[in-house]
């Protein structure tokens, strides 16, 4: 979806979006697929958002419409198999985590049919005696059912993240990090605070300090962008993927209309069904290093459901340090030492999270 459909629009588009809801088990009272975007349709998808652990706005944008599309196929609505683009939902998620259960092994379920699924549905396949053509149809599907050991979804579960470190022949090797700064000059400032300092500027600052700390303790760093770079977050998660990183650090600064809210907080994979357990853990350790260096405010960590953190098949984490919108921390974040701090704050609990993992390998 190119344009954000928001209130008072009209048309098929804002039908479709009505129609996927109801699907959902949503409720949009009396006016149905009206082909309106009024105040309950705008409320509908404030809950639809909320439930999928997307930003809370009622505007149905590209990622709202990407994450409608994928919860609405359920496991047999469709065949999967591996094509170029990978088919994602939250059926392909099912599938692997009904395909892990059984010991056939997909490395991620992360909902998107890659390489390592394709492999796991012509073993299980061929262990049932069915043709090993890689296609999830209605008799693999079936095999799978008859099984008895599909996967409940009635509770949250841990997803269990690609993480390239914990890899055969890798775990004697140095970790490797992605710093993904947020947003980019000239194009893309991010948000602005009262005295002009921009989100981007400062979010290049702080991993140009985390990529100095980082690499003297022996990590090696890449940046998803240089310095005057403006990417989507889309090319980002490809970025990342493709350099088989073992952790992503997606930075920013949180910004708000009431220009008293302060603090850090930082933010790992959830859609309210599944959860990233290691990028819990690290988001973790990165906070308690922030509120602990720092002093600052705990606005805690959360699961979400953003781009950079589902489309990545590594652990993965988003910290937002500071409210560039509050004075006094965009006055803070101007200082090179304060800077300074926050980047050895951040890299101190990304240290911890790899040593962590390393050792969980051993």
């Amino acid at each position: 979806m190119e344009q954000t459909i928001k209130k008072n629009d009209r048309g098929e588009e804002v039908v479709d979006i009505q129609r996927r809801l109801i699907a959902l088990g949503f409720d949009l009272g009396k006016s149905a697929a009206d082909g309106v975007f009024g105040e309950q349709t705008e409320t509908t998808v404030k809950a639809f958002q909320q439930k999928r652990g997307l930003t809370v706005g009622g505007a149905v944008g590209e990622e709202t419409w990407e994450e409608l599309v994928e919860a609405s196929y359920q496991l047999g609505d469709r065949a999967l198999y591996y094509r170029y683009p990978s088919l994602r939902g939250d059926d392909v998620r099912e599938l692997q985590m009904s395909l892990n259960s059984l010991g056939f092994h997909t490395q991620d379920e992360a909902g998107v049919f890659e390489q390592e699924t394709d492999q796991a549905v012509r073993e299980f396949q061929r262990n049932v005696g069915l043709p090993p053509d890689g296609i999830a149809g209605e008799e693999t599907i079936d095999a799978l059912n008859s099984l008895k050991k599909a996967v409940s979804t009635g509770s949250r579960f841990a997803v269990p993240d690609k993480r390239y470190i914990c890899n055969s022949g890798r775990g004697d090797r140095r970790s490797k990090i992605m710093l993904d700064p947020g947003h980019g000059l000239p194009e893309d400032p991010g948000a602005v605070g009262a005295f002009g300092l921009t989100e981007a500027e400062v979010c290049w600052r702080i991993a140009l300090g985390c990529r100095r700390i980082l690499e003297q303790r022996g990590v090696e760093v890449v940046f998803s962008r240089e310095e005057s770079e403006t990417i989507p977050e889309g090319e980002r998660s490809q970025r990342a993927n493709r350099e088989e990183v073992d952790l992503l650090l997606s930075i920013h600064l949180n910004s708000s209309r009431d220009m008293q809210a302060e603090g850090a907080t930082c933010f790992y994979f959830s859609n309210g069904r599944w959860y990233s357990k290691a990028g819990k853990k690290a988001a973790h350790l990165i906070q308690d290093e922030l509120i602990r260096g720092l002093a600052l405010v705990d606005c805690r960590v959360h699961g979400m459901n953003y781009s950079i953190l589902r489309k990545t098949r590594m652990t993965a984490v988003q910290v937002e340090p500071a409210f560039i919108s509050n004075v006094k921390e965009e006055r803070l974040l101007g200082s090179g030492s304060y800077i300074e701090t926050i980047s050895r704050a951040i890299s101190q609990g990304v240290a911890r999270f790899l040593e962590m993992e390393k050792q969980s390998i051993i």
